[in-house]
């Protein structure tokens, strides 16, 4: 299959190929007017209707499907982003200590089941928008469960089995004038699906939204925006890392909001500082700056910042705008009682799964909010987001409405649990492991309103990194919950 080998998807030291590194969940927009329009037009929307077939087992999926000249148009038709077992193909299984296939197979880690294991085959006909021609182009995958291979007009472009965390690739070499044929095939159950064992409801598919993003010359790819507080709560100190794709200058300037649970969206802003970070290629930048007296950010007042970001190339031009949310706070451990801002805080908390009984793991805003709303007229002032399966602005979409609701409606959080069930093979899956707790920080490290990160998870695989980024780069607290 076009220098693609399927054995891999049994192979726990095979778990992604061709995968652009994991990055912050960061919007660039063209310009700041589509930022308050809230449309990028460096991003294209691959949602909707695509051509689909389904097989119980790979041997008896369509052998050779991603070939540009083999015609799927005449194919059933799939809703992007959804389970297939709300589609109408397979059914949702619920377990919780036993793994999903034992009913079926006898097989052990190293093994993937081969009697009945759902192969999923996605095609998706396009052409490239006039804006992006000319551009470096990319395609992120929000959520795809649990492994998949993807083609572009019949090339292989990579392999991920990461299904809770985006999964982005480059298309640029692939991309042909007029229509494009993008391919992917999803299997339920990969090497993956011995460690993303967890007590909820198994599904497959795409599920959550694919975007194309184009790369312009000047590109911030990482971005960490990191508020710190002195020890007495009168200064704050404003850090901005860059990791640049492309030379350039990036202006960046900070808004007072503050409570935006009570103001307005539309009062003025009050501009306090800016600076700028020169921007070299392949290179991590940095900035800061003081601010005098902060607005502190707690659940009873959620006074917050905005941070814009301004990049332009060598030549002058703007080449992106991004907008990033910023609260000064500090969180931290005193003789054994965990303090913010210098007080003591009880969390108040639930667990909540990302979850709706009509799609599944696809909530839609409504129902998200509903659920916010709910706990706010309980007095529920924090929330474990459970098990790392949520993420708005266009991307995991559950967990990042979750999280911009929280930091305006005075809602603490705690990180998304990151269960990793370890079989007697844990040394051939280290480096799983340890890329899923990577992609995990990349993904959530910029929401000042995120104190705990809690790792069901053992401990000796996980500290090392998280040491070196939650508590000396972030600002934030680590428990771990065995």
């Amino acid at each position: 299959m076009s220098n693609f080998d399927s054995n891999i998807i049994k192979n726990p030291e095979i778990f992604e190929q061709n995968r652009l590194a994991a990055h912050s969940d960061h919007v660039c927009y063209k310009n700041e007017l589509e930022k308050i329009k809230g449309k990028s037009s460096l991003r294209y929307d691959m949602n909707g209707l695509w051509k689909f077939a389904y097989a119980k087992n790979q041997s008896l999926a369509p052998c050779g499907f991603e070939a540009a000249d083999y015609d799927c148009k005449n194919w059933d038709e799939i809703r992007v982003p959804a389970h297939i077992q709300m589609e109408g193909y397979d059914v949702p299984i619920y377990t919780n200590t036993t793994y999903p296939w034992e009913a079926d197979e006898s097989i052990k880690p190293g093994e993937v089941p081969e009697i009945f294991n759902p192969v999923a085959s996605y095609v998706k006909y396009f052409t490239i928008p006039e804006n992006m021609k000319n551009k470096r182009v990319c395609i992120s995958f929000q959520g795809v469960e649990s492994g998949f291979a993807l083609w572009l007009n019949g090339h292989y472009v990579g392999y991920s089995e990461d299904t809770f965390d985006p999964s982005d690739f480059e298309l640029t070499d692939y991309i042909v004038e007029g229509e494009n044929k993008l391919a992917v095939r999803v299997w339920k159950w990969t090497s993956s699906s011995w460690c993303e064992d967890q007590d909820f409801y198994r599904f497959s598919g795409i599920y959550r939204d694919v975007f194309l993003y184009a790369v312009p010359c000047a590109h911030v790819e990482d971005l960490s925006v990191v508020p710190t507080l002195n020890d007495t709560f009168d200064e704050g100190t404003l850090s901005v890392s860059i990791k640049a794709d492309g030379d350039g200058i990036a202006s960046v300037k900070l808004y007072e909001l503050g409570d935006l649970s009570v103001e307005k969206y539309d009062r003025a802003k009050l501009l306090l500082e800016e600076f700028d970070i020169e921007l070299r290629d392949k290179e991590i930048c940095e900035g800061s700056c003081n601010v005098k007296n902060p607005l502190l950010w707690s659940a009873e007042k959620p006074n917050l910042y905005e941070v814009k970001i301004i990049v332009k190339d060598t030549h002058g031009n703007e080449t992106e705008f991004i907008s990033q949310l910023a609260g000064f706070r500090r969180f931290e451990m005193v003789d054994g009682l965990m303090k913010l801002n210098g007080k003591r805080i009880v969390f108040k908390g639930v667990n909540r799964h990302e979850f709706s009984s009509i799609t599944g793991r696809v909530p839609n805003r409504n129902e998200v909010i509903k659920d916010i709303v709910t706990m706010k007229k309980n007095n529920i002032n924090a929330v474990f987001i459970m098990y790392r399966i949520m993420k708005l602005s266009g991307t995991m979409k559950d967990i990042r409405i979750i999280l911009h609701l929280c930091s305006l409606i005075q809602r603490s959080l705690r990180l998304p649990e990151n269960r990793i069930k370890l079989g007697s093979s844990v040394h051939k899956s280290m480096p799983h492991h340890i890329q899923k707790i990577r992609c995990l920080y990349f993904s959530f490290k910029t929401f000042d309103d995120l104190f705990l990160g809690i790792l069901r998870i053992n401990f000796y695989i996980s500290f090392p990194f998280l040491r070196l980024t939650c508590l000396n780069k972030l600002n934030k607290s680590i428990f771990f919950k065995s």
